[in-house]
Formats: structure tokens, sequence, C-alpha cells
């Protein structure tokens, strides 16, 4: 049996992760009023599944819900609360990207690479889905593919200053390259 104190503790460190994960989408986007209007009540109990009941068609939620399962390495429960996510709001290019890393990380490439896509649909300058997209076309076998996405990601990253990520993009196309 869990101690009732780990348990409450477990859980806040959980909501603590999600604040925190929140605050960054909210710092990058420029929008800290997104933040302060999902911030979970900590004063109300979490059920089993770690949803607030009153937040049954709370994408936050779900997402929250999904991230701790993730975190779990509980994939399967983590693409089933992602995808609902999805129902309540499709057009939230992130958690596509979520769902694929749950489903790449489960085993399922296909998956991910139909979920990296819909991100890039959606959201073109989404450079981690260009990255991880071509993570798996190459280890399909997949180099032009591979390629492709490889350069976008390297244009991306020039755009957005991150000299960093865009020097290992530039050496890995060379590598592929031959």
């Amino acid at each position: 049996m869990v101690n009732g104190s780990y348990e409450a503790a477990y859980t806040m460190l959980q909501v603590n992760r999600y604040v925190l994960r929140l605050l960054a989408v909210a710092i990058v986007s420029g929008s800290i009023s997104s933040y302060r209007s999902v911030q979970p009540s900590y004063s109300t109990p979490l059920n089993s599944s770690g949803l607030i009941a009153s937040d049954a068609n709370n994408a936050e939620a779900f997402y929250k819900s999904g991230l701790t399962k993730y975190n779990n390495k509980d994939y399967q429960g983590a693409i089933a609360d992602y995808t609902k996510v999805i129902r309540i709001n499709p057009k939230y290019t992130s958690i596509y990207t979520f769902r694929a890393d749950a489903k790449f990380d489960s085993g399922d490439y296909k998956g991910a690479i139909s979920d990296y896509t819909k991100a890039i649909r959606i959201n073109p300058k989404e450079t981690k889905a260009y990255k991880m997209r071509a993570i798996i076309k190459l280890s399909s076998g997949d180099n032009k593919g591979s390629l492709r996405d490889l350069r976008e990601v390297a244009k991306l990253c020039q755009q957005q200053v991150d000299k960093a990520m865009c020097g290992n993009i530039q050496d890995l196309i060379r590598k592929i390259e031959g």
C-alpha cells in the first residue's frame, strides 16, 4: 500500500512538472496569459486517472494525464489521452508531436511518422516533428526522405537562430550524403 503522503507528494510533483512545461510553452509562444488560464487548481483533488472530474472535456486535463502516463512509460495510456485532446482540439499542433513521441517510444514508427506529419501540416515550422521524422526515416533506410526533413530543420533552426542545433544537423546531413 502506498503511503498517502507519498501519493499526495507524487501527485504534486506531476502537477508541478506539468505547470513548468506549460510555463515554458507560454514563454516560448509569448503568451503568459494562456499559461495563467490553464493552471490546475491545487486545492481540487484528482481522481484515480489523474483528471479533475469536472475536466472530462478539458483538453489540458487530458494533456496532463497523458504527460504523467508518458513520464511513467505508459505509452499506450499517453496515446489514448493525447487522442482525446486531439478530439477536443484538433488544431493543437504540439499534441500530435507528443502523441508521436509516445508512438515512437512504443515502437509504432509508422504511427509516429503519421503524427509528426500531421503536426507539420498544422505548423510547417514544427522543427522537432521534422527532426524526429527524419530520424525514423533514416533508421528505416529512407535516406532521401530523411535528408529532405533534415534540410528543412536546418533552414528552420537558422531562422530561429539556434546555431548549436544547426551545426549538428549540418553534420548529420553531410554524413548521410556521404
